[in-house]
């Protein structure tokens, strides 16, 4: 049993800073709730795009679950979604945002994971850099008085 509040809350990196190509998704890591089953997740998602003037990034962002760690096995999460684009300032420029989903997962399989894909008006010109990161809180045993 915990002893400690701290023990509610557990940070994650899930996608390690990686530049995509324009189009493919890039998946993060299983993260295995066995251990505690945490009820909650908050994944945020760091897309940094270099872009031509006027060019655009458009970022879909979604959350996935899954019953084992194995890839095929994952399934989107109905409505944890969150999507943006950027465009290029006159004379090209870096476009920077997070995406961020809050979803409560009680009762979902016990993996999550993140998926990002970036597509590029201008891939031969332009690119783009991700990274994220999950926190999973409340679990489902309550911390010692």
């Amino acid at each position: 049993m915990r002893k400690h509040e701290k023990d509610l809350i557990l940070p994650v990196e899930s996608i390690s800073p990686t530049t995509i190509t324009s189009g493919s998704a890039k998946t993060g890591d299983a993260v295995d709730r066995t251990d505690n089953m945490h009820l909650g997740v908050v994944y945020n998602a760091l897309i940094s795009a270099t872009l031509s003037s006027g060019e655009t990034a458009t970022v879909s962002y979604k959350l996935q679950e899954s019953p084992s760690t194995t890839a095929a096995s994952f399934s989107d999460i109905s409505g944890a979604t969150s999507a943006i684009t950027l465009t290029g300032s006159t004379g090209g420029s870096t476009e920077t945002t997070m995406l961020t989903i809050r979803e409560d997962v009680e009762g979902e399989d016990q993996n999550t994971r993140d998926s990002l894909t970036v597509t590029l008006s201008t891939p031969s010109a332009d690119s783009a850099i991700v990274g994220s990161n999950v926190i999973l809180t409340g679990g489902a045993v309550q911390p010692e008085a």
